[in-house]
């Protein structure tokens, strides 16, 4: 349809001039001067309702421009050229949403394009913020103005020029340059920051010095929910964790080591996790556990290096106890945990070992030692005895008997057979006594020797001189340390050569004890 303007009167003049009124001219279809719309309520009405578009056209020296009524979306437009619909640059829709590069804007502001899409404020000052969409967004200021964000009229965030971040507070540029980039906090009240995972998940921290492979966590903070657990890591390998129920290093078996500083040691405590050793004031190089004040120049015997104390001088261990109690050192096995023994009883003052879980020796408050299980024997003659009287004159030898036991500490000495069973190997102080009454003058002598496994030990007396009559009783005693293996056993014999058949053996003893 054509557009129309109505007046209520209108003078036509026929001219080449075209028609002129109150000083508008209306010419070839054009309006040249000034239009005014004047009165209370003025109305400048384009189209009549119908189903087709109104435009007004802006014939410019290169470009033309259009604003039109888009009748077959009833929207209105704006763009370049004549023809209404095409080169459109804004439109604005029915719901009052505004369109810019888009003709269906669905937001109250819809900007579309096929390159770059932005905003852009700038002050007069020359502050500038942007937004800007080509492949990423980007957003934020073009100048040296920092970017804010805030809710309900307050500031809740901003980002300086520098790029670092305050969450909180307004002041991130003032911290630690080392760790400034994000500062988290008002600095008023309780802050804090909380990572949000699921029951059987991690909540993590990276520390990276790179994008690829380990790089991308060197060191890392981790709580496991699963096992709630807290997990501190280096070297991209986990060093320790917290549990509820403790504290645990190297608990993934990375060989980590473990080290407290004192103000004067560097090894306060140190754990060498890969030769599972611990050293107390040094690095653990002699042993499992290794206390060292200072070096001794010495090594620790694979035998005995669970646990090694070294100084330079004078070193020790120190068991305290209370003055009605006992120390002790215990030795155990998987069949008895206290099978060997040291103790100090602080009650009498004596010093105690145990072997095989019993008592063995004892040194008493006055030095005294008491060895109980000892091996020692004394025996004496019966007189009376079988084959002690009337002694053949042969120059056979019989065992001595030796039937009545005064003591035989560790039950060595067998009185049936006279006989003493050495029960370990050693050196044994062998006694021996006898008295031979009714001793004939005519026996050339009387031999007495102790037999033992190993070799015999001699002892005698020569009659061969000969007396005027006959000796009421004779003695023959023998000491001897003999060197005796165990199960060795040790006899007392004796003989007579030549004379009557008429010496006895009345009175006698036998003894021995391990010396060493």
């Amino acid at each position: 349809m054509t557009s129309e303007i109505k007046v209520d009167t209108i003078s036509e003049q026929t001219s080449a001039n075209g028609v002129t009124i109150d000083g508008l001219t209306i010419k070839d279809g054009n309006i040249i001067g000034d239009v005014a719309l004047a009165g209370t309520t003025p109305t400048f009405t384009i189209g009549d309702g119908g189903a087709e578009d109104a435009a007004l056209i802006f014939d410019g020296n290169a470009v033309d421009y259009y604003m039109a009524l888009d009748d077959s979306a009833d929207d209105l437009v704006i763009g370049t050229g004549s023809t209404v619909g095409s080169n459109v640059k804004i439109t604005i829709d029915s719901s009052g949403n505004i369109g810019l590069g888009s003709t269906s804007p669905d937001r109250q502001i819809d900007i579309e394009s096929s390159s770059v899409v932005g905003l852009r404020a700038t002050k007069t000052d020359g502050s500038q913020f942007d937004l800007q969409v080509s492949g990423n967004t980007s957003m934020g200021t073009l100048d040296s103005t920092s970017l804010l964000f805030t809710t309900n009229n307050a500031e809740r965030m901003r980002i300086d020029s520098s790029g670092l971040i305050g969450i909180g507070n307004t002041t991130a540029s003032s911290f630690d340059a080392g760790a400034n980039r994000m500062v988290l906090g008002t600095g008023s009240g309780n802050n804090g920051l909380t990572i949000y995972a699921q029951n059987n998940a991690s909540s993590s921290i990276h520390f990276a010095d790179g994008s690829s492979g380990n790089a991308s966590y060197r060191g890392y903070l981790q709580y496991s929910h699963s096992s709630d657990a807290l997990i501190l890591a280096t070297g991209a390998t986990e060093v320790i964790s917290f549990h509820t129920d403790g504290i645990v290093v190297n608990e993934q078996s990375n060989d980590q080591n473990f080290r407290i500083e004192s103000n004067g040691n560097t090894h306060a405590l140190f754990v060498d996790a890969g030769n599972d050793r611990v050293g107390f004031i040094t690095a653990p190089d002699l042993g499992h556990v290794h206390i060292r004040t200072a070096d001794s120049g010495a090594s620790a015997h694979v035998s005995a290096d669970e646990l090694v104390i070294e100084g330079s001088a004078n070193s020790g261990i120190n068991i305290l106890s209370g003055n009605s109690s006992e120390g002790g050192i215990y030795f155990g096995d998987d069949g008895d945990n206290d099978i060997g023994r040291i103790r100090y009883d602080h009650t009498n003052n004596s010093l105690d070992f145990f072997t095989n879980a019993s008592e063995r020796m004892t040194i008493d408050s006055t030095g005294a030692v008491t060895i109980p299980n000892q091996p020692a024997f004394l025996a004496q003659v019966n007189t009376g005895t079988v084959n002690q009287e009337n002694l053949d004159t042969n120059g056979s030898f019989l065992t001595v008997a030796f039937p009545s036991e005064i003591f035989d500490q560790n039950a060595d000495y067998n009185a049936s057979t006279y006989t003493f069973t050495a029960p370990v190997t050693g050196r044994y102080q062998l006694n021996m006594m006898i008295r031979i009454q009714n001793v004939d003058s005519g026996a050339n002598y009387f031999g007495m020797y102790t037999a033992t496994s190993n070799r015999n030990w001699w002892s005698g007396l020569n009659q061969s001189s000969g007396t005027d009559r006959d000796p009421q009783y004779v003695t023959i005693s023998s000491s001897h340390l003999a060197d005796m293996d165990a199960n060795d056993t040790a006899i007392v014999r004796v003989a007579q050569s030549a004379g009557t058949a008429q010496a006895d053996i009345g009175e006698g003893f036998f003894s021995a004890f391990l010396a060493c």
